[in-house]
């Protein structure tokens, strides 16, 4: 058997519903642009996560609506990622990987 499938319980987000959020800082422009810069030269230093102020066009561009807007640059150690599995967690979540931080993206 390749692959089995288990049940996942269902999420009770009303716990959470109505708690304060802090949402994180973003890194100025000019360090995210440093840090794309140098993930993609190979120095796997800079792989993380890393809060980024998201362009207005692109925010205009996108079907995202409410308070909660955020981007992250996501740095990784190596060419390529393999996404797996969905988020059980929040049935009004949204995620897209864009490749720049722009109405071109």
């Amino acid at each position: 058997m390749k692959w089995k499938r288990f049940p996942v319980a269902e999420f009770d987000y009303r716990a959470l519903k109505g708690r304060a959020y802090d949402p994180p800082t973003p890194i100025s422009e000019a360090e995210a642009a440093r840090i794309a810069e140098a993930a993609t030269a190979g120095d796997g230093s800079v792989a993380g996560g890393y809060a980024v102020e998201p362009d207005a066009a692109l925010l205009e561009k996108l079907p995202f609506r409410g308070a909660h807007q955020q981007m992250f640059l996501c740095a990784l150690p190596g060419p390529g990622a393999h996404l797996l599995g969905r988020s059980y967690g929040w049935f009004n979540q949204r995620a897209f990987i864009l490749d720049r931080n722009g109405p071109e993206a």
